[in-house]
């Protein structure tokens, strides 16, 4: 498993006196730690049509994932330690044809680390990835004797070790709550350590990289890229829009000049497309904002016409979309996996607010909850949004109003 400390015990053997048989006590060797399962849920944005299932392909061609109203899930003890793999998902009718897009991935089961390439159109709206299973290994110098055991220690105490000849075990599903943790090996005589602990860490999930400048790109009102100097203006060549050179993704950058983009105006979250609303269209005009009707829809479509940096395609984002904005000050961060909703800072009530990059995300209030287009999977009334006062996903009431960053690829 990526980053884990190898460390090498001394062999030791003991004899008793000459008359005796000898007797090999046995001392720890080696100590690791490996993801032997791991998991790939995918949220729909509406139930699937008859006849159409979601498949998955990870390398190992098309395999059917299980759907539960809109949440599939695949489990899979194939995993490819080490390396970064490709993985698809899709909506196939009955003869396996693809229905619309694609969503694409990676992910490294050694470091459980997982990006996200949305396609537009396509009914997924979310795809997750989380280690299901630890597995603890020891290597004896010799079969353990009476009256001793293996024991570890992962942060939930001493656990016995299964052992056989001179292999221990010990697999557990209750994982840490942060992305990486600590583990100790030791051998015991009934309570009583014997010699020195093997310690050792592992990682489940690799955090965001910081944020840095040159992850930005500033977009002018043409749609042509500007240098880092540029300021917000109405010309054709002021900066309008901001771009995530690691996702391709352009956002809007608000203003506070009282216009169309002010950050200040609220929208309700409205969706008449039914194949897109959930069952729920939300409600129409429902916020306080300038130069459109107040819901998300009215807006889109306000931005759309204007040709806000030369694009047509503006849209609200996906929840995975718009968390990649999410900035923690101390960068620690928190993946949620197949959770819709929780903390992306772990330390969210303690991390500067709001948590973007406000260079290139200028005007945001520190109390700033935006609308995202996908939808609480337990009730069709609500969709989710992100507290950038704290880097916090939740869901909320279609018929409450909150902002709204709009994104295009």
């Amino acid at each position: 498993m990526k980053n884990t400390r190898f460390l090498f015990g001394i062999l030791i053997s003991l004899s008793v006196s000459a008359h005796a048989a000898v007797v090999i006590i046995p001392t720890l060797k080696t100590s690791s730690v490996a993801t032997t399962t791991f998991k790939l849920s995918t949220t729909l944005i509406a139930p699937l049509v008859k006849g159409n299932s979601v498949n998955l392909d990870y390398g190992k061609g098309l395999k059917a994932m299980k759907c539960f109203e809109q949440n599939c899930t695949l489990s899979s003890n194939i995993v490819t330690l080490g390396e970064s793999v490709d993985y698809k998902i899709g909506i196939y009718n009955s003869k396996k044809a693809l229905q619309g897009g694609l969503q694409t991935g990676k992910y490294s089961v050694s470091g459980m680390t997982t990006t996200y390439d949305t396609v537009e159109n396509t009914p997924v709206s979310h795809v997750g990835i989380a280690s299901t299973m630890v597995k603890f290994t020891a290597n004896l110098s010799a079969p353990l004797i009476k009256n001793y055991s293996v024991k570890v220690d992962y942060g939930k105490g001493l656990k016995a070790m299964t052992c056989s000849g001179k292999t221990c075990v010990l697999s557990s599903n209750t994982l840490p709550d942060g992305v990486s943790a600590t583990y100790e090996v030791g051998m015991y005589k009934g309570s009583v350590l014997q010699d020195e602990t093997i310690n050792g860490s592992y990682v489940l999930a690799s955090p965001p990289p910081p944020i840095t400048q040159a992850s930005y790109t500033k977009i002018s009102n043409s749609g042509t890229a500007l240098d880092d100097t540029a300021t917000q203006g109405t010309g054709d060549t002021d900066w309008a829009c901001t771009k995530d050179n690691k996702t391709g993704l352009i956002w809007e950058v608000k203003t506070t000049d009282k216009g169309l983009h002010d950050a200040n105006s609220i929208y309700s979250w409205y969706e008449p497309n039914a194949a897109q609303n959930s069952g729920n269209a939300g409600k129409q005009n429902g916020g306080n904002c300038r130069e459109s009707h107040c819901d998300t829809y009215a807006y889109k479509n306000a931005v759309n016409a204007k040709k806000l940096c030369g694009a047509e395609n503006w849209r609200l984002p996906t929840r995975n979309e718009l968390m990649s904005l999410v900035y923690c000050s101390d960068n620690k961060y928190t993946v949620l996996g197949d959770k819709l909703t929780g903390y992306i800072c772990t330390n969210g009530k303690s991390v500067d607010a709001p948590t973007l990059n406000v260079t290139y995300f200028p005007n945001i209030p520190k109390d700033y909850l935006v609308w995202t287009s996908t939808q609480d999977t337990k009730s069709n009334s609500s969709a989710l949004i992100v507290h950038f006062s704290d880097g916090y996903v939740d869901d909320y009431g279609k018929f409450f109003s909150n902002r709204v960053f709009l994104v295009h690829r």
